[in-house]
């Protein structure tokens, strides 16, 4: 086995980790939230807290990301890219937090949350904390020292959770939850900022030209994908007033449980593009083909059980995650997981193999292209079905991305899957599916429950050769 692939598996497993604690955490906090604030200022926290995830992911433009592509091609012998992207950087934040505190009242009321323009502001307070973590991270990965951004997530989820937990205890607030996440950003800049070479974080633009170069393409797609994910939720906030703040909050609650398998797209996103830019940059194409082999294989063993085995349980699941008064947002999850949970993940991968592999370009018209009918159908469904119209809204334009998505990459990758991958999977499934349709379950026993379910896949999986010892010799670091 390469060194290449033994350290994208290990850089996996480092992101993956911290992908999961991450999302745990955001979990952990979202409930906390949610069962001490009640349906209704949940929602306004969830669309306040989109919008600033939205936002603090496509204001950079892709520099982060074209930061880590030209680290990983060898180009930052003398810090010029490190130097400049941090200076980028730190550019940007300082306009869109400007921005966002001059136009906090008019942002409220467009979202549906008219009072909130204080809320808004504080949670601005995050923007230069987390872009500037983000850039210096992203050249962590670069280099591809995985483990730097991973513990410096973990350092941070600890932080939000324990945060959240301890105002719960005392009088727990909107204002109080973004101030949490504030403090949160600071402890991983911290972090990544001792764990990097803080002698290339300098102001300079020396490298500007090749880093906008390959960002601009980047921007798009990152603009693109945040844009087809949270635009469901937006255009259901604008409608507030007529199908209720707590049908919002019930809407938000179900998001962030589909959200969950995102995290994966997160790992691929943090691991694929050092490690696949490094082999075409060594002309090494057939070690590139085998990691994007390897990650749909990954996707398909992970990603397809995972959402199908919750959305046949969805009404339990919401109940167990969230409380009873959320077990009617069943229907929701369900059609979100697909959206969300299924579809985004793997369109979002199918992009970040066009970046790794120089074809950025095509990932922004994919990412561009789809917002198109993602629009369409919410301004046709939202108004007329409410909540299940944004559902299905989300579900249907997250399909046609998809579709879009395999279409492009196929162009341009010889191969993206092993033969008979998806019909072996389906096939894995289709025991533990059954078992799932005609066995209900609540509570600690729906726990107990997926957990046999997904270890009947896992079996299955082995059985018909999906899963080999290879593979457990590659996390392990062993050779073939």
């Amino acid at each position: 086995m390469s060194k290449l692939i033994e350290r994208t598996a290990k850089g996996t497993i480092w992101h993956g980790a911290s992908q999961v604690a991450l999302t745990v955490a955001g979990y952990v906090v979202a409930v906390i939230i949610a069962r001490v604030l009640g349906p209704a200022e949940f929602g306004t926290y969830g669309v306040i807290y989109s919008f600033l995830m939205t936002l603090e992911l496509t204001m950079l433009f892709g520099i982060p990301a074209a930061v880590t592509r030209l680290i990983a091609d060898g180009k930052d012998e003398d810090g010029a890219i490190s130097g400049t992207g941090f200076t980028l950087v730190f550019i940007l934040c300082s306009i869109a937090f400007t921005a966002v505190w001059l136009l906090a009242p008019l942002l409220a009321r467009w979202l549906g949350v008219p009072d909130a323009a204080r809320l808004f502001r504080i949670a601005a307070i995050d923007i230069p904390f987390f872009g500037l973590y983000f850039l210096i991270s992203h050249t962590l990965n670069g280099r591809r020292d995985f483990a730097g951004q991973s513990v410096a997530t973990l350092l941070s989820s600890a932080t939000r959770v324990a945060g959240t937990a301890g105002l719960a205890m005392f009088g727990l607030t909107i204002a109080g939850a973004f101030i949490v996440n504030v403090a949160a950003s600071i402890v991983r800049l911290s972090f990544v900022f001792w764990r990097g070479d803080r002698r290339l974080f300098t102001f300079r633009l020396t490298a500007a030209k090749p880093i906008l170069s390959v960002a601009a393409a980047v921007s798009a797609i990152t603009v693109g994908a945040q844009l087809l994910l949270n635009l469901d939720l937006w255009f259901l906030g604008s409608m507030s007033a007529t199908v209720g703040a707590d049908t919002i909050g019930h809407y938000v609650a179900a998001k962030n449980i589909a959200r969950l398998p995102n995290l994966i797209a997160f790992v691929m996103n943090a691991v694929l593009i050092p490690s696949i830019a490094h082999a075409a940059a060594s002309g090494d194409n057939e070690t590139a083909g085998r990691i994007i082999r390897g990650t749909m294989r990954f996707l398909a063993l992970t990603l397809v059980p995972g959402c199908a085995l919750l959305m046949l349980d969805a009404d339990a699941v919401m109940g167990l995650l969230f409380s009873k008064e959320y077990t009617s947002s069943g229907a929701f999850l369900q059609l979100l997981l697909l959206a969300n949970g299924l579809l985004h993940t793997l369109c979002s991968t199918l992009i970040t193999v066009l970046v790794a592999t120089r074809h950025q370009k095509w990932g922004s018209v994919v990412a561009l292209g789809s917002l198109v009918p993602a629009v369409v159908l919410s301004l046709v469904l939202v108004p007329r079905f409410g909540a299940m119209g944004a559902a299905t809204a989300a579900a249907s334009s997250a399909a046609l991305a998809c579709l879009f998505a395999i279409m492009v990459t196929r162009r341009f990758v010889d191969s993206l899957t092993d033969s008979w991958l998806v019909p072996k999977v389906l096939l894995a499934l289709a025991i533990p599916g059954a078992i799932s349709w005609f066995i209900p379950a609540t509570g600690l026993l729906l726990v107990i429950k997926l957990a046999v379910l997904f270890s009947i896949f896992i079996g299955a999986a082995l059985l018909l050769g999906l899963l080999s010892r290879a593979d457990l010799l590659m996390f392990k670091g062993g050779k073939r």
